[in-house]
């Protein structure tokens, strides 16, 4: 059976405290970051790509090595594989449990052979290069879900499984912790491990990662090391120095203001005040139940100068014809904004099989079926796919699909010549 659509977002509640690790987002577009505790239910969510989810359980793994934590592993290395191996399966374990992200599993093939490669070996690059000991204290169970059941925001943090406290600023209103933070004779040092990607295509650093790291250097000197000289860095397979002066610091609590005098403790918003469509939402869970990009975006699925690009990869409209092959369907639609829309290889298990055409069908999550650039300007597809037709595509492994009760006219059939051509 099709789900329905998830009623939208109307009101959401200030927090007191907001976390380090998302205050870049929150700049961006707050609803992004406040709308997930506010979402009525889990389901209600998209799922993480599943970079994210490998990028949990790697982040967990530089948590416990750190640690000590290694039980009866000799060196630090083997500590990694071993703890990789066992929060790997308890992660698939989770995914495997709901049919919402069933299909992530293998993770392995989810992530796909070159990127799966390339932040596995990272890891094992710093685990070699680890100068720490063992403790002989067992790891920790890894779990996606560590305190309230609802998957984490942020990609790269595991609520409080990490290797430090949580630490309260009132004053800042942030609350967080770094990966790791520990005391010299003369300074401070705080380090945040990181599985993704650095820095931008100058070398640069990425700014979330900086801003992140710099905000924990404020809430650290505020609470146990005023005055004492912080060196604050990201460390990958080696530490990269974050930069730290009064005039980062004096920016950054600037910033911090026009956030805290914008978003007041305990306050009301209407949710539609609160987000700001714009290709950041190709990486927001909320896009099903925010009203603002629902009406907001089909404007630009036509493309010109003053659309944004890149977009989200979904697709809604009106379906016209549904057509079945083996256990897999194909839904032609005509979107909001006119264009007849095709989608091929979509899987039962979403429900297609009671579609009728008439109804509206809402498709998140999706993967192109042709190139996104046309004479140098990137447009949005009016061909996707769930499963891979060929080589060159990616399976969409975390579509989901939801759909309008049927119209009177259930079984009429609008002609769809020339859909998705």
């Amino acid at each position: 059976m099709v789900e329905p659509l998830p009623p939208r977002l109307e009101e959401i509640e200030i927090p007191h405290h907001f976390h380090p690790s998302s205050f870049t987002a929150l700049e961006r577009c707050a609803l992004s970051v406040l709308g997930e505790r506010a979402a009525r239910r889990p389901r209600d969510l998209l799922v993480l790509h599943p970079t994210a989810y490998l990028g949990l359980v790697l982040h967990h793994v530089r948590a416990e090595v750190s640690a000590g934590r290694w039980g009866a592993a000799r060196s630090a290395e083997e500590a990694a594989d071993s703890v990789m191996q066992s929060s790997l399966r308890r992660m698939e374990e989770d995914l495997a449990a709901t049919g919402i992200t069933d299909a992530l599993v293998p993770l392995r093939a989810a992530v796909g052979r070159q990127e799966w490669k390339r932040r596995t070996r990272t890891l094992r690059n710093w685990a070699a290069g680890f100068q720490g000991e063992g403790s002989g204290g067992s790891p920790r169970l890894f779990s996606l879900h560590p305190e309230t059941g609802a998957e984490p925001a942020d990609v790269d943090t595991l609520g409080d499984t990490g290797v430090e406290q949580t630490v309260v600023v009132d004053e800042l209103r942030l609350s967080g912790r770094p990966d790791l933070s520990y005391e010299t004779d003369q300074t401070l040092e705080i380090v945040e491990y990181k599985s993704g990607k650095l820095f931008d295509s100058d070398g640069v650093l990425l700014e979330a990662h900086r801003v992140q790291v710099q905000l924990y250097a404020l809430m650290l000197e505020a609470v146990s090391a005023p005055g004492k000289a912080l060196r604050l860095y990201v460390e990958q397979v080696k530490r990269h120095r974050v930069p730290w002066s009064e005039i980062h610091r004096l920016a950054l609590l600037d910033r911090l203001a026009l956030v805290n005098d914008a978003l007041p403790p305990g306050e009301v918003r209407d949710a539609a005040t609160l987000a700001n469509p714009g290709t950041h939402c190709r990486n927001c869970r909320l896009r099903p139940v925010c009203g603002k990009y629902l009406d907001t975006v089909p404007q630009w699925w036509r493309g010109g100068e003053a659309h944004t690009r890149p977009l989200p990869l979904d697709v809604w409209g009106e379906l016209a014809q549904l057509t079945e092959e083996k256990d897999r369907h194909t839904l032609r639609l005509l979107d909001p904004v006119g264009r007849r829309v095709r989608v091929d290889q979509v899987s039962r298990r979403h429900g297609t099989g009671d579609l009728r055409p008439g109804q509206s069908v809402w498709l998140f999550n999706l993967e192109a079926s042709e190139d996104l650039r046309r004479h140098g300007e990137q447009r949005h597809p009016r061909n996707f796919h769930e499963y891979s037709p060929g080589p060159r595509w990616q399976t969409a492994r975390g579509l989901r699909l939801f759909g309008s009760p049927p119209s009177p006219a259930a079984n009429a059939t609008i002609p769809t010549r020339g859909a998705g051509q």
